[in-house]
């Protein structure tokens, strides 16, 4: 059980990541992304410069 939930949370993960990308690449500020995801905003801005 401990094992399904931990793949869910990165799936999760993954998600945001992918979905961050995509804004990023249609020009959507790094710190509108990180508020609208929930993701840190250091994190993606790291995310910024693989794109």
């Amino acid at each position: 059980m401990e094992g399904l939930e931990e793949g869910r949370a990165e799936g999760a993960a993954e998600k945001a990541l992918s979905v961050a990308r995509s804004f990023l690449d249609e020009g959507i500020p790094p710190e509108t992304v990180a508020r609208c995801i929930g993701l840190p905003v250091e994190e993606v801005k790291a995310l910024q410069k693989k794109v």
